[in-house]
C-alpha cells in the first residue's frame, strides 16, 4: 500500500505569551551587535581576497578511524568527515541531520524527543536491539543515544561498514566519532542564536562557549546549548491541554592539562536536561489521514487530525537527566603512545503517553520509566608515528544495567493514575581484546590485519506482573536468566597508493552482536517462549577508491559492498488474526539478510569562494529468510528503514564583501516501513536554502529547511496497538519546513 500526503489548510497554530516576543529577539540582537561589527575596510577585503585567493586548495584531513591520528588518504575503508566549517556552514546540532550530508546514512527515530538509530549500507538499527551503529562523543560510547545536541562539534567522522575490530561489537553497520574542540591556551568567547519556525509554532536555540588558559598548562572550556518551544507535531486531543513544548539543556565542559611526568590528561563532563510537556518519546500519527478521519469521526468527535498533529487523550510528557564523565591519560613512550580512557554515564527518564488507542478517547496509555547506568574502560598502546609496522594494541571492559518500568493507565486520569508493573531489569558485561597490523609489503602496498577477542555475559530479572491495556492484558511471568557469548571478529584489508592522488583497497570483515534475553510481556494466550536469543554475525566485503587531483580542487571517493547475515536479529509485535499486538517488542533469531550496493562521494572547489560537495548511494537488502512464530512469514522481502537510494548534494559561495550563500539537497528513495512492506514512504526530496552575512566577529543569516513542506514518516509504521487493521499505519514523522534567523558572535581563539 502507498501512502500518498494529501496538502491540508494548517490550523492557526497557538502559541504561548512566552513564545510571542521570541521571532523578534534575533533582530534586536543583530542591532545591538551590528553597531560594533563594523564592516571590513577596503584594504581588509583585498587582503582577504589575496588570502582567498592562495587557499584554493581543499584542506587535508586526518582521522582517529584506526585509534591514532592519520590522514585520511591511508585509511581502506569509506569515511566521511564533516570539519569544523562544514558542521558550522551546514548547521549540524543533532545526529539525526547525519543522514542528509553522508551516503548510504539512514536515520530512524521513534518520535520529536525519542531514540535515534543510524542504519547504514542496509544494516538497520532500531530501538530494541543494540544500535548496529557505534557512536564516540569525545571517547564516550553511547550504545543507545536519544536527539543528542552536538555541542561545540569540530570534527565528525562517519565510518561505513564493519569495524568491531577497534570499536567492538555495535559496530556492525558502522561508525560514528564525534569530536568536540579541545580547550586552547588563548582565550575565546563565542555565542549564538537561532530562531526556529514551523507551522505549529516554534523554538530558540542558543549557545554560549567560553574557553581558553586557566592556570599554567591547564585549559578548560564550557559549552551551553539550550533549545526551548514548541514541538513540530501538536497534540490537539489531549485531555490536559497539553499541545507540546520543548525545554532542552546540554552542557559539556572540558580540561587539558600536562603534566610534569609528560603525561596528557583529557577531561570531559557531559549533563543532557530534556522537559518536554505533551510530548512522549514514542508519537506515531496516521500516515493516511483521510482514512483516519472517516474511520474515528465520531470517537474524535469529528475533529480532524491536523497535517503535523494528534489527536491524543493520553496524558504526555518525557522528562529525561543524563550525565557523563570521561578521562583520558595519554604518554608516549619510546614503543609509541599509551592512552587510558574511562567513561561513566547515568541516564534516567520518566516517559508517559503512549496512546494504545491512538484516538481522543481516554481508553488505554502506557508509560515508562528507566534507571541505566554505563561504564567503559580502554588501554591502548599505539606504535610511532615514524615506525615503518604500524600496530595498535589494547583491551576494553564495558559493563551496563538498565532498568525499566512499564505503566498503563485505563480511562481518564493524569499522571499519578499510571499503575506500573514491576520492574525488568538486565545487566551486560562486555571484556575483549583488540589488535590490528598495518604492514608495508611494497612501498605503495600495504596489509592491514585485525582482531578482536570478545566475551559478553548477559542476565535479565523480571517479577511476576499484569499491564492491564483495558480490553486486554499482557503478563509479566517471573524469571531470572544469564548466559554468556563468545566472539571473534577478524578484519583483512589491502590498500595500493600508486601516487600521491590515488588509492586503491579492498576488505573483508565480520560483524558480530551477543545474544541476550527479551524484557517482554505477552498476552496469557501466547505460549511460546521468546525470553532468550542467541548471537547475530556477519561478513562484509568492500572494494574502494580514492583520488585527488594535483591541484588539490578536486577530491573524490567511490566503494562497492556486500554484506550477507544469516542469522540477524531482528524485532517485532506478535499479532493476533486482526492485527492487534499480542505481546511487547520482542527480538528474534528470525531472520537472514543480505545487502549489497556502492556509494560515490566528489568534492570540488573550482574557485576559491566556492565549495561543492555531493554524495550518493544505491542499496539493495533484501531478507533472505523471516519467519515468525506466529506463521508470518516476509522472506524476499526489503529490509524495513533502508532507503533504495540516497542523494546529497551542497554548494556554499562566499564571494567577497562578506556575503555567505549556501544551497542543500538530500534525496531518500522509496523505503519499506515494516517487514511486511504493505507501509511505504516514496521518494522523499528535502530541499534547504541559507543566506548571510560575515562581519569580523558577526555571522547573520536566514535559513530554511525542507522547503516544500514534505511530510515523511522517520520510522518503523505499526496498525494499530488496540484494534489492529483500521485503513492506516501510524509512524512517526520527521521535521516539517523550518524558516529562521540566526546570528553569531565570536571574540578571541
Amino acid at each position: 500500500m502507498r501512502f500518498q500526503f494529501a496538502r491540508q489548510a494548517r490550523h492557526a497554530p497557538l502559541r504561548r505569551p512566552l513564545l510571542r516576543p521570541l521571532p523578534f529577539a534575533p533582530l534586536a540582537l543583530l542591532s545591538l551587535l551590528a553597531g560594533s561589527a563594523r564592516p571590513l575596510t577596503a584594504q581588509q577585503r583585498d587582503s582577504a581576497a589575496r588570502d582567498s585567493t592562495a587557499r584554493t586548495v581543499l584542506p587535508t584531513v586526518t582521522v582517529q578511524a584506526g585509534k591514532r591520528e592519520e590522514p585520511l588518504t591511508r585509511v581502506p575503508t569509506a569515511i566521511t568527515v564533516l570539519d569544523r566549517q562544514t558542521i558550522r556552514d551546514a548547521r549540524i546540532f543533532g545526529l539525526r541531520q547525519l543522514e542528509n550530508f553522508a551516503p548510504s546514512v539512514a536515520v530512524n527515530q521513534l518520535g520529536q524527543v525519542g531514540g535515534t538509530f543510524l542504519t547504514i549500507r542496509g544494516l538497520e538499527s532500531n530501538p530494541f536491539i543494540v544500535n548496529r551503529t557505534a557512536i564516540y562523543i569525545d571517547g564516550i560510547p553511547f550504545r543507545t543515544i536519544d536527539n543528542q545536541l552536538l555541542t561545540n562539534a569540530s570534527q565528525i567522522e562517519i565510518l561505513r561498514g564493519p569495524q568491531g575490530t577497534l570499536y567492538g561489537a555495535n559496530a556492525d553497520a558502522g561508525l560514528v566519532i564525534v569530536r568536540t574542540a579541545d580547550p586552547p591556551y588563548r582565550n575565546m568567547q563565542e555565542a549564538s542564536v537561532a530562531y526556529n519556525g514551523f507551522g505549529n509554532g516554534g523554538t530558540v536555540l542558543a549557545n554560549v562557549h567560553t574557553a581558553g588558559r586557566l592556570r599554567g598548562l591547564l585549559a578548560g572550556s564550557l559549552t551551553a546549548q539550550y533549545e526551548r518551544g514548541d514541538a513540530f507535531v501538536r497534540n490537539a486531543g489531549s485531555s490536559l491541554g497539553l499541545p507540546g513544548s520543548l525545554d532542552h539543556l546540554q552542557l559539556v565542559g572540558k580540561l587539558r592539562t600536562i603534566t610534569r611526568s609528560g603525561w596528557r590528561l583529557d577531561g570531559v563532563g557531559l549533563l543532557t536536561r530534556l522537559r518536554a510537556p505533551g510530548v512522549y518519546e514514542q508519537e506515531f500519527v496516521p500516515l493516511d489521514r483521510t482514512a483516519y478521519d472517516r474511520r474515528y469521526a465520531q470517537e474524535n468527535a469529528g475533529r480532524r487530525v491536523g497535517r503535523f498533529g494528534l489527536l491524543h487523550d493520553a496524558p504526555k510528557r518525557t522528562q529525561e537527566n543524563e550525565g557523563a564523565v570521561g578521562l583520558a591519560a595519554t604518554r608516549r613512550f619510546g614503543v609509541g603512545e599509551l592512552t587510558v580512557t574511562a567513561s561513566h554515564r547515568i541516564e534516567h527518564t520518566d516517559n508517559a503517553g503512549t496512546d494504545l488507542d491512538l484516538l481522543a478517547q481516554p481508553l488505554a496509555a502506557g508509560a515508562t520509566a528507566s534507571r541505566n547506568r554505563f561504564t567503559n574502560i580502554e588501554a591502548r598502546l599505539v606504535s610511532r608515528d615514524s615506525a615503518r609496522i604500524g600496530w595498535v594494541i589494547g583491551a576494553t571492559a564495558y559493563t551496563e544495567r538498565r532498568q525499566q518500568t512499564l505503566a498503563t493507565l485505563v480511562g481518564p486520569g493524569g499522571f499519578d493514575e499510571y499503575r506500573p508493573a514491576p520492574p525488568q531489569v538486565s545487566t551486560a558485561t562486555d571484556l575483549a581484546l583488540f589488535g590490528q597490523l598495518v604492514l608495508p609489503l611494497t612501498a605503495s602496498v600495504r596489509l592491514t590485519a585485525g582482531t578482536r577477542l570478545e566475551t559478553a555475559r548477559r542476565e535479565r530479572a523480571q517479577e511476576a506482573g499484569e499491564l492491564d491495556l483495558g480490553p486486554t492484558q499482557f503478563q509479566f511471568p517471573a524469571d531470572r536468566r544469564e548466559g554468556a557469548f563468545g566472539g571473534f571478529v577478524p578484519r583483512l584489508a589491502l590498500d595500493w597508493s600508486p601516487n600521491d592522488g590515488w588509492q586503491l583497497y579492498t576488505s573483508v570483515s565480520r560483524g558480530w552482536l551477543p545474544g541476550g534475553f527479551n524484557l517482554e510481556a505477552t498476552r496469557a494466550d501466547v505460549t511460546s517462549d521468546q525470553a532468550r536469543y542467541g548471537a547475530e554475525s556477519l561478513w562484509a566485503s568492500e572494494l574502494g577508491a580514492r583520488w585527488r587531483s594535483r591541484s588539490g580542487r578536486f577530491d573524490g571517493a567511490a566503494a562497492l559492498y556486500t554484506t550477507t547475515a544469516a542469522n540477524w536479529l531482528e524485532y517485532n509485535v506478535l499479532v493476533d488474526s486482526t492485527g492487534a499486538a499480542t505481546s511487547t517488542n520482542i527480538i528474534f533469531n528470525a531472520a537472514a539478510v543480505r545487502t549489497r550496493g556502492a556509494e560515490l562521494e566528489f568534492r570540488a572547489r573550482p574557485i576559491a569562494s566556492l565549495l561543492v560537495t555531493t554524495g550518493a548511494g544505491l542499496t539493495d537488502a533484501i531478507y533472505t529468510d523471516y519467519r515468525l512464530v506466529d506463521g508470518r512469514d516476509f522472506s524476499g522481502n526489503r529490509v524495513k528503514l533502508v532507503p533504495r537510494h540516497t542523494l546529497n548534494a551542497t554548494a556554499t559561495w562566499r564571494p567577497r564583501g562578506g556575503w555567505y550563500l549556501r544551497g542543500e539537497l538530500a534525496q531518500r528513495g522509496e523505503t519499506m516501513l515494516l517487514p511486511e512492506n504493505e507501509a511505504r514512504q516514496g521518494t522523499v526530496i528535502l530541499l534547504g536554502a541559507q543566506a548571510g552575512y560575515e562581519f569580523p566577529r558577526v555571522t547573520v543569516r536566514a535559513f530554511a529547511s525542507n522547503l516544500t513542506d514534505v511530510r515523511a514518516a522517520a520510522g518503523q509504521a505499526y496498525t494499530n496497538f488496540l484494534f489492529g487493521r483500521d485503513g492506516t499505519f501510524y509512524a512517526p514523522l520527521a521535521p516539517p519546513r523550518v524558516i529562521g534567523l540566526s546570528m553569531e558572535w565570536r571574540r578571541g581563539g
